[in-house]
């Protein structure tokens, strides 16, 4: 109990720190619209199919808590993503969001998996079931039973979710990557066709 009251003050600094940040910058451009016509959208991310579902479903909580509390719920747009959370989808999703103002904000968190890569920078390293992918074939029956869905790891690059934001010119861009960021090599989605939730424990 009081591990989370420490991680939720802290998420309150951290957004405080992000509002003011974010309206000071809109003072200094001239803005003349009221503060209280901005919209905030807000893209959360759970790597819910992997070993660490228990701990990002409750990331997941504290963050929606901390933007409510901050924010009020009249002044956030929320995509939630968890079950077929494919690289190929979340990016889909930021390319395809509606109504990103000139003076809105933009806000993405992620929960999960994650290292860093020397080339590339640092990636989320996802699980989702395998029919999620394209051009996913199932499993055949055997014995009568069909064979459960089996869980695959992808890889999706901050710099592909920072550049799918920017192209809507939002205001602000604020990416969090609740993850480990220790060393590892990645791999383009397209290419993951691991077997296991296991596959890629880089964390």
């Amino acid at each position: 109990m009081r591990q989370d009251t420490a991680l939720y003050t802290a998420y309150t600094a951290l957004f405080r720190f992000l509002f003011a940040a974010a309206m000071s910058g809109l003072a200094m451009s001239g803005i003349a619209k009221p503060v209280s016509a901005q919209m905030v959208h807000v893209i959360t991310v759970a790597d819910i199919h992997s070993d660490l579902s228990d701990f990002v479903e409750g990331d997941v909580w504290r963050f929606s808590e901390v933007m409510t509390d901050g924010l009020g719920e009249n002044r956030i747009n929320r995509v939630y993503m968890s079950e077929n959370n494919t690289p190929q989808n979340i990016l889909n999703t930021l390319h395809h969001l509606e109504n990103v103002g000139a003076n809105d904000a933009v806000v993405f968190y992620y929960t999960g998996h994650g290292a860093w890569d020397k080339q590339k920078g640092l990636y989320y390293s996802i699980t989702s079931p395998a029919d999620a992918a394209p051009n996913f074939q199932p499993e055949p029956e055997r014995n009568g039973i069909m064979k459960n869905t089996n869980l695959q790891t992808r890889h999706l690059l901050k710099s592909d979710v920072v550049e799918a934001i920017q192209k809507h010119r939002p205001r602000l861009t604020v990416v969090i990557s609740d993850c480990c960021s220790s060393h590892g090599q990645y791999i383009p989605s397209e290419a993951m066709a691991t077997e296991g939730a296991g596959a890629e424990r880089i964390k």
